[in-house]
Parts: structure tokens; sequence; C-alpha cells
């Protein structure tokens, strides 16, 4: 996550100076924060990118201070700054990234939590033992809200204006020891003095020590503060990690031969081990690095490291485990309709000899059908919320923290959760359990947590001593405000289901006034009695975030030996369901510069390779299709092959019609309109930059050989489309991009219509109009003619995007 703390720092002491303005602490929100959210937005910010050469990476030795008491450090301050996104997220995907956002339907695994048995008995677990509010609003948007139990304290951090800040509470009480402080306080020389946030905070049980950690605003460290005692208001061993690449989103966990790291970089998911033993001591420390293969679709992305619960410790010569999910209809391989995966890799460390060091997956667990695709691959805007047009930050590109690790003897588990599209956009939590009896890890059960019409994301969850699961979310949508409940199940509960809820935390009642939210939440088990359940995560009673911390525990934990269970994976129950009739997919290929039929193109269903060939009128009908969502490929000589996804019925025929565009050249952009039976006329709309005024639409149709080097194929006033709007040459500036309903018999927002945007390369990106909003613009995306950066938009409005041109406009058919 980058840093543009200086620049708004600069910013402020200008205004401060010249007494022109007073900026509070407040709900001031900065325009447009979606502009610094690709790569290209805040490239501006990013430290300079260094790769090493090769895989393995294993760096000098890192000399520590030996800081003085946290408890000692001046209370932070209320800071005077703007509310900004602290560190946006760094894209590392192409400029134009491909957003990829077909409504596959529901989640295969609703059905299994919906058939779930009401609970026998009262457990204790609706009943939270402390329930209160953590740090406030620090100037700053996400919080990154975290925390950690010990024998006698909490402590938890969040992001602020001037770096991570520290408060520790009594565990009994909730009261206040010590904090707020600022983390880089602990900092006594180099980068790591002045801190920038992305915090996380870990008790090792093991050796009784915390483990504190955040960024740095200015290079490339990992700032990490090991405690010399157990008492986390005491004195620290500070260690500054210098990494090839800006460490974005680190990730910690702890083993028995390491601390293991893993981050978002520029050259791939990144992984990293920590000496943890010489770091215990206080003596001079290395770290070793790997990468991962970057998946395609996500820009953003990271693994996830497994983190030691419980007393017992992994078996000698474990290695380090890693997880991410992967949507094979996404990120690949081909051939697998029915089912995604969870990928595991393990990290083996030779302290002594690095260079045999490995780093490799071990397994890819099969796992129910999961739809990465939350309003896209790639938008940061997404949970809807009441009385706002703030959509907020779904986090659907990687297992959130933590990945619970817990050894009970006789089996191994890992317990995770990640934000799934339960259907249409809504956001809800799949979790699992794998477990290693023998062999690799496997599958013992999933679940999908997504009851009613509101999103649930934002997910922490853990296991207790017993093999009961606590899970703690976010919840939100058009009429609830970000909220945070909770759920969980007994270990002798219905595989796949979470029975023992869902609990209430604490009600929002306002909006978010940022649509980064998160950037994760953490759900901890005490160490003392290995039973009671720490959440906390972030909520909202007015446009500046809070957080919250919550205790809560199962009665029945530790008065029954958890059953050693079998290893197996617990199919959807509509899997288990007659299989529904085949049925059939037909339609038509056009080109889509002229909708003229393409006879002799390809059209294949990728999960059974059946195809079919069109004829001279561009139709085509595959029979015999399985029942489902199926992913089907057109290819035609010539055109950009395209790929569109679609449900078909059993016994029923589902159409899916393809407009093809022409391989362009290079600098070139094409713009794809396509839309349903009605309404029957719905236009394109291109505002060209300030500098060249020209409005391509259906009474200017441009010209592509000469200025403006733009044009409109034809005014399709009959439905379906295509409307294509060619770009031959880019000018310098904005091009503005609208759809209009101009024939208005029903909402554009139910109009079924997409906008795919092609490149030389393929399709680059691609638009499904809002399904609600009111008015008769749909505002789609801005095009950087400089750069060829996209800025989605993707909102219903009553005024048009672009400016009409006095003389230019004619809006009469």
């Amino acid at each position: 996550m980058s840093n543009a703390r200086r620049i708004f720092g600069a910013v402020l002491i200008l205004a401060l100076i010249s007494i022109t303005i007073w900026l509070p602490t407040g709900s001031f929100q900065t325009a447009n924060q979606s502009e610094v959210r690709s790569a290209a937005g805040v490239a501006a910010f990013v430290p300079a990118q260094q790769e090493p050469a090769g895989d393995l990476l294993a760096s000098e030795p890192v000399e520590p201070q030996l800081t003085g008491r946290l408890d000692e450090l001046q209370a932070a301050s209320t800071e005077i700054t703007l509310d900004r996104e602290v560190n946006p997220r760094l894209n590392f995907g192409a400029g134009l990234a491909v957003d990829y956002n077909p409504d596959l339907g529901p989640d295969p695994l609703l059905a299994v939590q919906e058939a779930a048995a009401a609970p026998e008995a009262i457990d204790g677990f609706e009943t939270l033992l402390l329930n209160f509010n953590g740090q406030g609003f620090s100037g700053v948007n996400p919080p990154d809200t975290v925390g950690e139990i010990g024998p006698n304290h909490y402590v938890q951090m969040i992001n602020g204006g001037s770096g991570t800040r520290v408060t520790i509470y009594n565990k009994s009480t909730g009261a206040v020891i010590t904090g707020p402080v600022i983390l880089d306080g602990l900092a006594t020389s180099g980068a790591c003095q002045t801190g920038m946030g992305d915090p996380i905070v870990l008790y090792d049980q093991q050796a009784d020590r915390w483990l504190l950690s955040e960024f740095a605003q200015n290079g490339n460290h990992l700032c990490v503060y090991i405690s010399t005692s157990a008492n986390p208001t005491g004195s620290y061993y500070a260690y500054d990690f210098t990494t090839p690449n800006f460490p974005d989103y680190p990730k910690y966990a702890v083993w028995r031969d390491a601390y293991y790291v893993s981050t978002n970089e520029s050259g791939g998911p990144a992984v990293y081990a920590l000496d943890r033993t010489r770091m215990l001591s206080g003596l001079s420390a290395t770290f070793q690095r790997r990468t991962a293969p970057g998946l395609s679709g996500f820009g953003f992305q990271a693994l996830t490291p497994a983190d030691l619960d419980g007393a017992t410790l992994p078996p000698s010569g474990t290695p380090g485990l890693f997880m991410r999910h992967r949507d094979t209809e996404v990120h690949g391989p081909s051939g697998q309709p029915s089912n995604d995966l969870l990928e595991v890799w393990a990290f083996t460390v030779n302290w002594s000899t690095p260079a045999s060091s490995t780093f490799s997956k071990i397994a890819d667990i099969q796992v129910a059908e999961f739809d990465s695709a939350l309003c896209g691959l790639t938008s940061y805007s997404c949970i809807p919320q009441p009385n706002s047009s703030t959509k907020l930050d779904p986090l659907r590109e990687v297992i959130m923290w933590r990945l619970s690790y817990r050894n009970f003897g006789s089996r191994q588990t890992l317990v995770g959760n990640f934000a799934t599209d339960v259907g249409s956009d809504r956001a809800g939590v799949r979790w699992f359990e794998l477990r290693k009896t023998s062999g690799n890890w496997t599958l013992f059960q999933e679940g999908t947590y997504a009851p009613g019409n509101v999103s649930r994301w934002m997910g922490g969850i853990a296991m207790d001593k017993s093999g009961n699961i606590a899970l703690g979310y976010n919840v939100g949508s058009s009429s609830t405000y970000p909220s945070l409940r909770y759920v969980g199940r007994l270990v002798g509960d219905s595989a796949g289901t979470m029975p023992r809820g869902e609990y209430t935390i604490v009600n929002g009642s306002a909006a978010n006034a940022s649509n980064r939210y998160g950037d994760y939440s953490s759900m901890n088990v005490d160490p003392v009695d290995d039973c009671t359940f720490w959440f906390t995560g972030q909520w909202n009673d007015a446009s500046q975030w809070k957080t919250r911390i919550a205790k809560m525990k199962f009665d029945q934990c530790g008065q029954v030996q958890p059953p050693p269970g079998a290893v197996k994976a617990y199919l959807p129950i509509i899997l288990r369901r007659p299989a529904l009739p085949p049925g059939t997919i037909s339609g038509r290929v056009v080109n889509a510069v002229n909708a003229q039929a393409i006879a002799g193109a390809q059209v294949c269903v990728l999960s059974s390779n059946q195809c079919a060939t069109t004829n001279s009128q561009g139709n085509y009908s595959i029979a015999n299709v399985v029942a489902g969502n199926q992913t089907v490929r057109a290819t035609a000589s010539g055109f950009t092959t395209l790929q569109q996804g679609v449900n078909v019925p059993g016994g029923g025929t589902a159409t899916l019609n393809f407009a093809l565009s022409p391989v362009l050249g290079q600098g070139e952009v094409r713009i794809v309109l396509t839309w349903g039976a009605t309404p029957a006329d719905i236009d394109s709309h291109l505002w060209l930059p300030a500098a060249h005024p020209y409005h391509v639409y259906y009474a200017n149709t441009g010209n592509c050989t000469a200025s403006p080097y733009a044009c409109l194929d034809v005014d399709d006033r009959n439905g379906y489309g295509p409307e294509t709007i060619t770009i031959k040459q880019r000018f310098n500036g904005t091009y503005v991009y609208g759809v209009h309903n101009w024939s208005n018999e029903t909402a554009i927002t139910n109009s079924g219509g997409r906008v795919q945007i092609y490149g030389p390369s393929g399709l680059l990106a691609q638009y499904n109009v809002p399904t609600s909003g009111n008015g008769l613009w749909w505002y789609v995306f801005d095009l950087n003619g400089a750069t060829g950066q996209l800025t989605p938009r993707n909102i219903i409005q009553n005024n048009p995007p672009g400016s009409y041109l006095d003389g230019v406009e004619l809006m009469i058919k």
C-alpha cells in the first residue's frame, strides 16, 4: 500500500501557513479515491522497485535496536489531517484490467446452511462477555483494524495519519492501560522512525513474547518489534528489514522455526521467513524471501500465512504454510466447471544453507464453486450503504487474516475464510476447515454464510481447543449500515454449517464516507483457557468509522474431547440431488463494428469442449450441455476471441449472442455496447478530451480516418445492439463514455446492458449495467488518452456524464 503521506502533508502545511483554510479532523473526503487505486493511479507514491536476481533472496544480518518502554512513549495527539486513504492497495496488474463480472447465480453451498437444523441446546455463545469500542477515527481510511490477546492484555492497532496507533487494554475489564501511542516512537534511528501503517500484532505463546509491525513511510522496509518480556507495555528489539520491493499488505504468522510473512509485491506474491530464534534473543537476524506465480485477473494479490493457535507446536520439521484461493473460471486451469481450488504452499527454510531452502505448492484442494467477481475482479467499490452513493471495498482477492492453524496431535487443522459473490454482487463469507492426519492436507468441511439479502465480508475466524469455530464479520447493504456480527459452530454440529447465531456485536447507524473499508479484522483465541474468542473490526455510527472489540465463548469448550473425525469433503446439497437434464445453448455471432453475421465462427463450451460452427446467418446451437453455469468461447479468424458466462436451464435453452471485435492496431480502442430486447433504443456516447472537443453519438457519428479519429458504426434502435465506437487515434486528456436510455420503455438498470472495451491485446475491460440507481444515463468509464488507463465509474445518474457543446448536440431522432 503506497505512501500518499508526504504529498498530503505538504498540502496541509501550506494551508496552515497561509491560514486560508481550516481542515479539522472530520468527514472531509478526498475526491474520487478510485482514481488512486490502480498501479497507474498511485505510481507517483510507490517506492522504486528493484527485483532481486533469482527467486531466492537471503538478506544480510540486521542488527536490532533496543527500544525504550512502549508505555513511556508520548501519547498520540489528535491530528489535524485530511480524511484520506492512508495506504491505497497497490494493483500490479495491467493498466487496463479486465473487469470480468458474470452473474453465476446463487452460491452452491447456501443450501447446506439453509438446511441446517436449529441448535438443540444453549451454548452461551450468544452472550458477549465484553463488548466495547476500541480506537476511533484517526483521519485516514481504512483503519486496518487488528488485535491480539495475551495472558493479561489485549493489544489493538490501527492506521493513523502519523503511522500505526497502539492501544493496550486490560483483558478483564476492557480498560485502557496504555495508549494510544505511535508505534514508530520505539525506533531510535533509520527509516522505521517514520512508520506508515498496515499494522499486525501477534502474541507468540511458545516464547511468551509480542510481535508488533508496520511498514515505513519511505523506501521498502518491514519494521518489526519483538518484546523483551511478556509485557507488551515494556521494551522491544526493533528490526528494520529492507525488502527488494515495496512490501504491500504484509501479514505475519508465528511458527516454530520462523516468523512467516506474506506481501503483495510488483514481482509477484512474495513470502518471507524471519529468523525467529535469533530475534527472540535480540541478536542479528536475516530473512529469506521467495515468490509465487501471480494469478491472472487479480492485480492486488497475496498469500496468507498459517498462524499457530494453542499450546501444541506443529510437528518437528513442518514447513511454514501459506494459502490462497483460486477461482478456476478466472485464474484457470480450465476443465473444472463444478469446483474451484484452495492452494497450500510450503516454505522449508534452511537457515545455515539458504540455497537449500524450498518454497512450493504442496496441494490443490478441490472445493465447491465460488465466484471471485464481486463487482468485477478489480473494483474497490461494491457493498452498498443506505443514503449514500459510496460503496465499500469487498476484499475478494485474499484469504482473510487470520489463517488459523491448530495441532490436536491426532490431526492438524487449518481454518480460513474469504469473500465470495453469492449472487448479484452480494458478498458472503466462504469458510473452510482443512485437516491433515497422514499424507497431505485435505478438505474436511466448507460452507458459505450469507442468509437474507445483506452482504457479509471482512471475516475473521478461529478454532478453540475443542474444535468449535467462531466467525466474525462486517455486514452491510442498501438498507443496513456497516455493522459487526458473529456466528459459530460446535464441533458436533452438522458439517458445512454455522448454526450458532447470527448474533450482533454492534449495529451501525451511518454510512462510511470512504469506499476503502477494512482492510482486515482479527479473530483470536485467549492463550490462557484456549477457549475464549476475541474479535475486533470496523463499524460506523457516523461518516467517520469506529472500531469495536468483542469477547465470546462456547460453554462447552473444554468439557468434551473433540472427536478425531474422518477426512472427507462435504459436497453441496444440490450436488446430491438428482441431476438436472441437459440443456441447449444457441445464439448468433456478429461483427461488432457493423452487426453483420460472421459465418464459420467456432463456439465452444469450455467445460466439455462441445463446439458448433456458425452458419451463413451467424447462428449456432449446441445441444446436450450440462445444466448450470457454463463458460462459452467464440473465435473467428481476424477477430478477438470472446468468452462469456451463461446459466443453462435443465431441459431448456439459453440464448447467448456474441459481438466479436475485429483485431485492432497499436493504440486503438474499441467500445462495444450490447443489451437485451428492452429498452429498444439505448445509445453510446463518447466525449473527447477538452482540447479536442467532439461528441460521438448517433447525430454526430465522427470519422475514423480523420479528426476526431473516433466513429460510431450504427444507431441500433431495435434492441440488443451492438453499437460500437472505435477510437483510431487517441488524444491527450480524458475521454468520457456513457450510455443514454433514449426510448425509456423500461429503466436502463433492467436493460441487461454490457460494455466491452478492446485493445490490440484483446478484451481489456467489461462493465455490466448496475441493477440499482435512478436516471436515464449510465456513466460507464473514463479513459486517459495519454496512458490508456481506464477509470471505472459504472453509476446511474440523471445528467449526461460529458459536457454538451453548443452547436454540436442534437438529441432528436
